[in-house]
């Protein structure tokens, strides 16, 4: 091979990897965007789900004590219509807050790339309608022990939320393009040296 051929195809190399390289560039930032995103997407299903369990929480607590006040306050009392009233609010605000957090799980299981954390299972044990009327109807007792669940709840949904979005790995991807980017490099040099030792 002549010295110009050997110019040539190191030329015609570099060509082809310059080429090669912005391509990847390319890709690479498409799809670090794209992972940015979903990230955030992600990040966000986790916090929305997180903040339906805890609302739901609040609205059990807020269930239970409507129903305790109208069972205590005297049908014939000026203040009946106002528990009344307030049980209706209650009520309605732990059907709405039940049914965010059906909607939020539903969005966590859609969003979550991560097969571990699927498989881990969103902990969706909810307080039963069994254990609201037994607070209801039951001693002091009975609504601390159903507050104990309600807060020892909430804590194993943040504790699962903390560990679920440090799973979450941004960066997964943008290794996998850099694994790839540099077996190209190596297989473009080692094509480049097999020609100079030709030459």
């Amino acid at each position: 091979m002549s010295a110009g051929e050997v110019v040539g195809l190191a030329l015609t190399a570099g060509l082809v990897s310059g080429v090669v390289g912005a391509v990847l560039v390319a890709v690479i930032t498409s799809q670090r965007h794209w992972d940015a995103q979903r990230h955030g997407r992600q990040i966000d299903a986790y916090a929305e789900w997180l903040a339906a369990r805890l609302t739901l929480s609040r609205a059990c607590e807020s269930f239970v004590a409507a129903f305790r006040a109208i069972a205590a306050e005297p049908g014939d009392s000026a203040y009946f219509s106002l528990r009344t009233e307030e049980v209706r609010r209650a009520r309605s605000q732990w059907c709405d807050a039940a049914r965010q957090l059906d909607l939020a799980e539903a969005a966590l299981l859609a969003w979550s790339t991560n097969r571990s954390i699927v498989e881990r299972k969103v902990p969706s044990d909810r307080i039963g309608a069994d254990a609201l009327r037994q607070a209801i109807n039951g001693d002091e007792r009975d609504v601390d022990r159903l507050l104990q669940e309600l807060r020892t709840a909430d804590r194993l949904a943040i504790d699962y939320v903390r560990n679920a979005t440090v799973d979450v790995d941004p960066q997964g991807r943008l290794s996998m393009w850099r694994g790839i980017i540099s077996k190209a490099a190596a297989h473009i040099e080692s094509i480049v040296n097999r020609w100079g030792a030709r030459s």
